[in-house]
């Protein structure tokens, strides 16, 4: 006998009276959520302690169990002893609630199981209004906003433009996006938004409004959940609405963002757009609720089809990762006061996660962008705080996604008469790089794996009884008198001292001939190992701009992720908590590294160790003082300022005569 339960008081007294097995439909996020948390709170407000015991799923793709928690097939339903089961169920609102109730009677009528369904929904506050469900059960939505609204200078600094009554403001923000964003329809011919009216939310057709409205013969789609909707900043600052600032009226951005990550929804909401050829679609999400690579099996599944989808229609597809509060470098002080405040408990470690994303997104030609990279760049002025909470973007980080975007489309649809043509060529070869590294990466977590092994089954004995290790990167172009000072300098401060060779071959002298100056020019120094950089350590994968210094000074510099691989993969390793590094008197990019090497290290441990830079007659010892001296013929300069390795290499190199 199925029964259905009509309200909680029913459910709460089923479970006080009898023997019965609790079980959740669906092991999707909200399934899961339900599960392993909301449960929980649900069974404290009503003095009931009751566990979840099994997932009911009929998934081929899931694993054998989440969290401990058994999935289960439906016809592995009747392995249960013969007793009550209890299914709880969910969904975006009655009409979807109902499918899924139907599934579940239809399935447990097959089996002739005893059992009773109770929708979850109902032991929420919910609001009936012109057929729509608004949800309030976001437990942590509402601690947010006591958390906004009692944290003043939090909110200053991300709403800036409040600079008026900036309390009345967020207040204000806040009531009004409660009702704006939570109530979804759904009907044969899309997922909408209920049309609402207000001061920072307006929703027309089903879409949050995009400022400025304008017409234009083409439309950007921009699909994804809360953050593409942007719900924690009025109209004119969502990505959208910044967007189409940016692109004037090359095309209208329409924004389909809806709240709550729903891949499957998307895909139904773009099949049901009328795209024409010339349309682009933007498709967007983060990681933070997807916890190992089955979770993204089909999520993928719906991107792809999307692509296919707009392939057909002549329409350009994008994807793109959105980052999350952890994935930032360097944050600022409100962000590190969100992370010390706020709940960060569904975010997880979702490197792997990212990388299926890519691997399987790539291998289907689906143009795929990880703007977790734009938010670790420099930190422009013009963008000071990126976020609200741990996921959502204050106007701010809705800004700098929405500039990022806008040089994309130019780039991919050619608007080269609006920009200066040197600015054009610089995003070309950027977005060229940056596909490039995309497909090295399909290798790169491997190669790394190798590498780091490399070094621990070579040095793993000699710094295991080391108290300290300390390590260089140099270049050595050549290897000077100021090399030399430097590593003599650091090797009397650390037990070993690895010395790091550039292995790009992209300077003047070859690696074999930097990586021997350095080998011979140092091994009177017992202590000091010199290893070969690999493609890991200021390379043309990991800090490509240093490379650009010579013919473009103004390159935009971010060492990052190169310090970032230094700091968690290599340095530990090898147990290294110092590194050395020479003063940049002249060198605006290596400058530039040398600062951001000091706040990335600093923040993993390693102490990083300036040393100023040797100099003869009051002028700093450099290798490219060398280059100029040899260019310019004046060879007892140079052997001022090299070794006797080098000088001999140098002779050798450019056919000099020793002197």
């Amino acid at each position: 006998m199925i029964t259905e339960l009509n309200c909680k008081e029913e459910f709460i007294s089923l479970l006080s009276s009898k023997e019965y097995t609790l079980i959740v439909y669906g092991a999707g996020r909200w399934g899961r959520k339900i599960a392993l948390g909301e449960f929980n709170e649900i069974c404290d407000s009503c003095n009931i302690n009751e566990e979840i015991k099994y997932f009911c799923d009929k998934s081929p793709a899931l694993p054998d169990n989440y969290y401990g928690i058994k999935i289960l097939k439906p016809k592995e339903m009747e392995k249960i002893n013969n007793q009550l089961l209890i299914f709880v169920c969910t969904g975006i609102n009655e009409k979807h609630f109902t499918q899924v109730k139907n599934d579940v009677i239809q399935e447990l009528r097959k089996l002739n199981i005893n059992a009773s369904i109770y929708n979850i929904n109902d032991m929420f506050t919910i609001n009936k209004t012109n057929g729509t469900v608004h949800f309030g059960h976001n437990f942590w939505v509402f601690d947010l906003f006591k958390f906004m609204r009692n944290t003043p200078d939090y909110y200053k600094k991300i709403y800036r433009q409040a600079t008026k009554e900036p309390s009345k403001y967020i207040n204000e923000l806040l009531d009004e996006r409660q009702y704006a964003v939570n109530s979804i329809i759904r009907n044969s011919k899309d997922y909408s938004l209920v049309d609402f009216q207000g001061k920072y939310f307006n929703t027309v057709n089903g879409k949050r409004v995009t400022i400025p409205s304008i017409k234009a013969s083409n439309c950007i789609y921009f699909y994804g959940d809360s953050r593409v909707m942007s719900v924690f900043t009025e109209d004119q600052h969502t990505i959208c609405s910044f967007l189409q600032k940016n692109i004037n009226s090359d095309f209208l951005v329409v924004n389909c963002g809806i709240p709550r990550k729903n891949s499957e929804r998307m895909l139904f909401q773009l099949m049901n757009t009328e795209l024409k050829e010339g349309d682009i679609v933007f498709w967007a999400c983060n990681y933070m609720y997807t916890h190992n690579e089955m979770d993204i099996i089909h999520p993928v599944e719906c991107i792809i089809k999307a692509d296919q989808y707009c392939k057909k229609k002549n329409v350009e597809f994008f994807f793109f990762g959105l980052p999350s509060i952890n994935e930032v470098y360097q944050k600022t002080e409100v962000e590190n006061y969100i992370l010390d405040h706020y709940d960060i408990s569904d975010l997880s470690d979702h490197s792997n996660v990212k990388k299926y994303f890519e691997q399987m997104l790539l291998a289907k030609g689906i143009k795929y962008y990880d703007l977790s990279n734009i938010f670790n760049s420099i930190r422009p002025q013009n963008y000071q705080e990126y976020f609200v909470d741990a996921d959502h973007y204050g106007p701010d980080g809705n800004e700098l996604i929405a500039d990022w975007l806008a040089d994309l489309i130019r780039v991919n649809k050619s608007y080269s008469s609006k920009l200066e043509s040197e600015k054009v060529s610089n995003i070309i070869n950027k977005r060229a790089k940056d596909f490039e590294m995309e497909l090295t990466k399909l290798n790169y977590d491997s190669e790394v794996d190798n590498y780091i092994s490399n070094l621990k089954d070579k040095y793993g004995t000699i710094v295991s009884g080391a108290d300290s290790v300390g390590g260089i990167v140099m270049n050595c172009n050549p290897f000077t008198y100021g090399h030399r000072y430097l590593i003599e300098y650091a090797s009397k401060q650390v037990d070993v001292l690895f010395i790091f060779v550039l292995e790009e071959n992209r300077s003047e002298y070859t690696f074999e001939e930097r990586f021997y100056l350095v080998k011979e020019n140092t091994k009177d120094l017992k202590n000091v190992h010199v290893i070969k950089s690999g493609k890991f350590i200021i390379s043309s994968l990991t800090f490509p701009e240093y490379f650009e210094k010579g013919s473009n000074p103004s390159v935009n510099i971010d060492a990052s992720k190169d310090l970032m691989l230094f700091s968690e993969r290599i340095a530990p390793a090898l147990k290294i908590k110092k590194r050395f590094v020479g003063q940049e008197p002249y060198c605006v990019v290596t400058n530039a590294y040398n600062i951001q090497m000091k706040n990335i290290l600093s923040e993993k441990g390693i102490e990083v160790i300036e040393i100023p830079r040797k100099d003869i007659g009051g002028t700093a010892i450099s290798a490219s003082e060398v280059r100029r001296r040899i260019n310019a013929g004046e060879l007892e300069g140079v052997k001022e300022l090299v070794p006797e390795y080098t000088y001999n290499l140098i002779c050798k190199k450019f056919g000099f005569q020793k002197i």
